[in-house]
């Protein structure tokens, strides 16, 4: 869910403006093979992630945060658990605490929240995570229009809303864990928490694609898997495990390669994390597979994926934003 460096610049939120301090993100790289469930997938034995493998630490320096860290306590987030951003830097923000989808604007304004009124089927009964993705209703899909799919954890379904908050539709049979959409490729990737299996849908209708995984403490199994993202190009997928403490890579086939030879495996294990490894933790940064978020979006650069996170991240080209979970801000930072 979060951005990639080489997407198009967007605008740049007009509140982004002083520096007031540091902030870390702590990325890991990644290779391997072996996928039980769903497609046959290849026999190659996964590599495990070597210490020597990862990344430094990335510094950051916040420039803006909202609400301001004072008025907190009266602040918009009770428990905020999830964001994602359009191409325009409209921020979406999942708050299952006060309720619904809240979202900041390019302008740094607040415009209402969604899922919060109306009824069933426009209002959320809990809302879990989210995922922005191309509308493939809109003339010029992928590359138009976008819309929000919102994981309603009450209801088991996927409620979908345009950017502008309006009610559009909904997938219901889905007890969902985690989400995410692949900017171009635009297929729905959707964690299931009652088969431990990761879903790939069809965003036209949310028709089943394929689907790959078991539950289980082997490679390319999931033992309580919490995350997920994908490239925007839909080529590989990181899944996190918070319960199994790894993080796991699958390379995934194109909807083009499938169509061509319906025997490729959907999904191969490319490489496993252990989160266990010392080296995944320094000082206060902790690895667990929480969260998950890509790099770039063709692909991992270098096959890596941000994997530190108690909080949720989600980079622009030169913004990152995060959500911190004890004052409840929303934060923006830039390289130093």
């Amino acid at each position: 869910m979060s951005l990639s460096p080489s997407m198009p610049r967007r605008p740049a939120h007009p509140a982004l403006r002083r520096p007031l301090g540091t902030c870390l993100t702590l990325a890991v790289l990644g290779l391997a093979a072996l996928l039980p469930g769903g497609r046959t997938a290849s026999a190659r034995q996964p590599e495990r992630g070597a210490a020597a493998d990862q990344d430094p630490l990335l510094a950051y320096q916040m420039v803006a945060q909202w609400p301001q860290r004072s008025d907190a306590a009266q602040g918009l987030f009770q428990s905020p658990s999830d964001l994602d951003m359009t191409r325009d830097g409209t921020v979406f923000i999942a708050d299952p605490g006060v309720g619904g989808v809240h979202r900041l604007l390019p302008t740094g304004e607040w415009a209402a929240p969604f899922g919060v009124t109306g009824g069933f089927p426009s209002q959320l009964g809990r809302v879990g995570d989210i995922a922005v993705g191309p509308d493939p209703n809109v003339p010029g899909f992928p590359y138009s229009a976008e819309r929000v799919y919102v994981l309603d954890t009450a209801a088991d379904r996927v409620a979908i809303y345009g950017p502008d908050g309006k009610y559009q539709s909904a997938w219901t049979g889905i007890k969902g864990q985690g989400i995410a959409v692949g900017s171009m490729d635009s297929r729905v990737f959707v964690l299931d928490k009652e088969t431990s299996e990761v879903l790939a849908l069809d965003p036209r209708g949310g028709t089943l694609l394929f689907k790959f995984g078991v539950r289980g403490t082997d490679d390319g199994q999931f033992s309580s898997f919490t995350d997920v993202d994908v490239s925007g190009d839909g080529k590989v997928i990181a899944i996190g495990d918070k319960r199994g403490q790894r993080l796991q890579i699958f390379d995934l086939a194109t909807a083009e390669q499938l169509t061509a030879d319906p025997a490729l495996p959907a999904a191969t294990l490319r490489k496993v994390y252990d989160l266990t490894d010392a080296r995944f933790s320094q000082k206060d940064f902790s690895c667990d597979a929480s969260r998950v978020n890509r790099r770039c979006r063709s692909g991992f650069a270098r096959d890596d994926a941000a994997i530190r996170l108690p909080e949720r991240v989600s980079r622009g080209r030169h913004i990152k934003m995060r959500l911190v979970p004890g004052p409840r801000l929303l934060e923006a930072s830039k390289p130093i």
